[in-house]
């Protein structure tokens, strides 16, 4: 092995996850790692800071305009190019990481910016549903959209009030993770297929499970692109599908979060 690609090996160890979701691993991190590689080599001025402000600023605002373009000009190509910006969020997101990881650039204001950047993605699908509804005219997908902001702003006021007064009571896995709601919906069995499927396969690096890639790849860029290709009423099912899960899972999430958080509080009082 020669000095470069012994070099490249050494960085790509530090810069990866010991674990990353299939799509990522297939079509993103090949590309990201060798990118962050070359950073490092030539010295170029780059932070993972300015990876994440160019998905915060630049992408994620271009996706939004994009899908209230496709209705206002019943332009179907708004929705391609939506999901072409998709994923070069997630090239950015699976970006900064390596960089700060293999060049040890890793801070806390880095981890929170990055946490902000991560739910853009939420904003992205709930904007395609209110600009597929505007579409097809369909009053359930755009009053279905309105709702789950709503939801999800009640979701994102609940957590705030919830570390305002103590955020001791809860800790970071009960407030933010959503595993519980996921298995409510039937969704965690998918992670037991894969692990049986990658019996066959071995696949080292695959978490056997859906990440967030994977999500918005499902829910997002794949209706996106079939509805450009003329598959509407495919893409119809899909949206329809995913705005009652949406629904269905802020409703989950915030009575459950409410829940947990009244049980912490009464435990508190009787300690």
């Amino acid at each position: 092995m020669n000095k470069k690609k012994r070099e490249f090996e050494e960085f790509k160890n530090k810069a990866q996850h010991t674990k990353e979701e299939l799509l990522a691993i297939l079509t993103i991190n090949p590309f990201t790692v060798r990118l962050a590689y070359l950073i490092k080599r030539f010295n170029l001025n780059m932070s993972p800071n300015q990876v994440t402000a160019i998905r915060l600023f630049i992408l994620f605002p271009l996706t939004i305009f994009f899908l209230f373009l496709a209705p206002a000009l019943q332009s179907k190509i708004f929705y391609l190019l939506s999901a072409i910006f998709v994923y070069f969020m997630a090239f950015t997101d699976d970006l900064d990481g390596n960089i700060a990881r293999g060049l040890k650039k890793t801070s806390d204001f880095g981890a929170f910016l990055d946490s902000i950047a991560d739910r853009t993605y939420t904003f992205v699908l709930l904007a395609f549903i209110f600009s597929f509804g505007m579409w097809v005219s369909h009053i359930f997908l755009i009053y279905g959209a309105v709702f789950i902001i709503s939801l999800k702003a009640f979701h994102l006021m609940v957590i705030s009030k919830v570390f305002y007064y103590n955020a001791g009571k809860l800790n970071m896995e009960t407030i933010f993770s959503a595993k519980k709601e996921i298995k409510n919906l039937g969704i965690a069995e998918k992670s037991t297929i894969m692990t049986n499927i990658n019996k066959i396969f071995k696949i080292k690096r695959w978490s056997e499970s859906l990440g967030g890639f994977e999500r918005i790849f499902l829910m997002f860029m794949i209706p996106a692109v079939l509805f450009y290709f003329g598959f509407e009423l495919i893409t119809l099912v899909m949206v329809y599908a995913l705005t009652l899960f949406n629904i269905f899972f802020y409703i989950s999430r915030t009575k459950n979060l409410l829940l947990e958080y009244s049980n912490a509080l009464n435990k508190s009082k009787n300690k």
